[in-house]
């Protein structure tokens, strides 16, 4: 029984027998010569994906746009006669593998979860899959959650102000916000101990916590929730949830296509993916950076400047108040001796605008992964025959400078200790 999809014919099969795992083995990094399945429209077979879903949500808006490019199915009934087979590590069993496979076909690891986070055990896969498709920037199928598109690449990037001809409307939207920054969370208790670290900032920002783990709701809808976090927030944060290379969730590309500065906290290198001056970072790899922790917020010298110009939120001690993070990190407030809001600063909200300055240049989309993988199936001279010898470890681990295996993924104490009071 089959059923259409707006972009790929997805066949959906009931047939779910159990399998045996195949002792499959090739040459690593030797050409395929003998490639006989389709190039031009590529079939491929997801055979196993997420638990008790429909197959048609793992295919993503973006990859619509490769219409025609191949045929992807759930179809088991198929496996002789597709050009690549999918594996979703969530959906994996090793008893339910294809007993048979052609040495042409290409088997390919597809997971989009944290290391941490992996239940599945990966040591049996060794020497077992072709390709991977991953977040990550080394995988044969890069497959994030977003990238940010430059409209123009090739006008001079030099040429272009954080203030420009879109300044205007900015001020007038943000003007309307009233609170400072809100979080949307669900997992209440995390690996990166990111919940510690908001705990610690909630000493001194207004920070309201939305979903299972604080007293806010918002719509079920995922667009609603956030156009209501946007009208009324400054500031997001797009705090992660386990603290690996390369790990940006869909979360930091939602907000950052938005109206509000997205604050971010997590192991991906944000500064290369995104336009400079288009979010804060805590750890100041990219962005603007908060205070880091093994400076008091007076010593580091982003946050004299804070100080410096002014930038502090309002107390209950008036004109005794804390300054809290880097001098575009704003409450777009003064306060007076009695500790009641005045009128916005001007400077303030020219420097809280700044941070849209790239909306007029670059787009945020949706990933086409599986674009990325149709496209790589049709070239024939990226069809290299090769195994992952150990997909655990690959996953897992990594060489660090000193030719030492270390995680891929950092694991916080349990207290930042990135603030002080003054």
């Amino acid at each position: 029984m089959s059923r259409p999809a707006e972009c790929f014919g997805i066949a959906l099969s009931s047939k779910n027998e159990e399998q045996e795992r195949s002792n499959y083995h090739v040459t690593k990094n030797s050409t395929i010569t003998n490639w006989t399945f389709n190039e031009t429209s590529p079939t491929v077979l997801l055979w196993a994906y997420y638990p008790h879903r429909d197959p048609l949500n793992i295919l993503g808006d973006a990859d619509k746009s490769c219409l025609g490019e191949c045929h992807i199915t759930s179809d088991r009934s198929l496996l002789n006669s597709t050009s690549a087979v999918v594996f979703h590590s969530s959906g994996m069993r090793i008893n339910d593998m294809p007993k048979n496979r052609h040495e042409d076909q290409v088997w390919v690891y597809l997971n989009r979860e944290s290391p941490v986070y992996i239940e599945e055990d990966l040591t049996p896969y060794a020497n077992l899959f072709n390709w991977t498709m991953t977040y990550r920037t080394d995988s044969d199928v890069v497959y994030p959650y977003g990238v940010i598109v430059d409209e123009d690449a090739t006008q001079d990037r030099m040429s272009r102000q954080l203030i420009n001809s879109d300044y205007s409307n900015w001020i007038e939207f943000t003007r309307k916000k009233t609170k400072l920054a809100a979080w949307v969370v669900t997992h209440c208790e995390t690996d990166g101990k990111r919940e510690n670290l908001v705990e610690e900032l909630r000493q001194f920002l207004d920070i309201d916590i939305f979903g299972g783990c604080g007293n806010y709701t918002c719509p079920r809808e995922t667009d609603m929730c956030f156009k209501l976090i946007e009208e009324n927030y400054k500031f997001y944060l797009s705090f992660e949830n386990s603290f690996c290379d390369d790990y940006i969730t869909e979360k930091f590309f939602f907000m950052l296509n938005r109206t509000i500065i997205p604050v971010v906290f997590g192991g991906g290198d944000y500064a290369r993916i995104s336009p400079r001056h288009s979010h804060i970072d805590h750890i100041g790899g990219g962005g603007t950076p908060i205070c880091a922790p093994e400076h008091t917020l007076v010593e580091h010298q982003i946050c004299g400047d804070a100080a410096q110009n002014g930038v502090f939120r309002c107390t209950n001690g008036g004109a005794s108040a804390t300054y809290v993070l880097s001098s575009s990190f704003i409450d777009a407030r003064r306060c007076g001796d009695d500790g009641d809001a005045e009128v916005p600063s001007p400077r303030n909200e020219e420097e809280y605008v700044k941070y849209f300055w790239w909306k007029k240049y670059y787009r945020v989309q949706g990933t086409d992964g599986w674009c990325k993988l149709c496209r790589k199936l049709r070239d024939k001279s990226k069809i290299v025959a090769q195994t992952i010898p150990d997909l655990d470890g690959w996953y897992r681990f990594k060489k660090n400078d000193r030719n030492r295996t270390v995680s891929r993924c950092l694991h916080y104490p349990g207290k930042f200790s990135t603030f002080q009071k003054l």
